[in-house]
């Protein structure tokens, strides 16, 4: 099972700081390049870190407020998708450290706020 985890932030993420971050966490883990470049996936072997999809825009904060069950800060005007196993404390680790390089905040879809 995976579960979704959204980062808002206040500029895209480039590959280049989810590399950055994701080395900062575990430097042995590997990334694969998805759909062309619209998206990554760090694994360690056969076992899923993180997918991540490209950031976009959010054209409705209050549709994502609302998908996200929780408000949107005004200057988080992008929204990035990962995907992780349930009990992935190295995606966990991943994404607070994106978080704190970015000034962004992590959200997980279907959670209670």
């Amino acid at each position: 099972m995976t579960r979704e985890l959204i980062l808002l932030s206040p500029e895209p993420i480039t590959p280049q700081q989810w590399v950055t971050a994701a080395a900062a966490v575990d430097p042995e883990l590997q990334l694969a390049e998805l759909w062309a470049g619209g998206g990554w996936q760090f694994h360690r072997g056969e076992q899923l870190a993180l997918a991540v999809l490209r950031s976009t825009p959010i054209g409705l904060p209050a549709e994502a407020a609302r998908l996200l069950g929780a408000a949107v800060a005004p200057d988080h005007r992008f929204w990035t998708e990962t995907t992780a196993p349930y009990g992935a404390d190295l995606a966990d680790a991943i994404l607070e450290a994106m978080a704190r390089a970015t000034g962004g905040a992590v959200h997980e879809m279907g959670a209670a706020s």
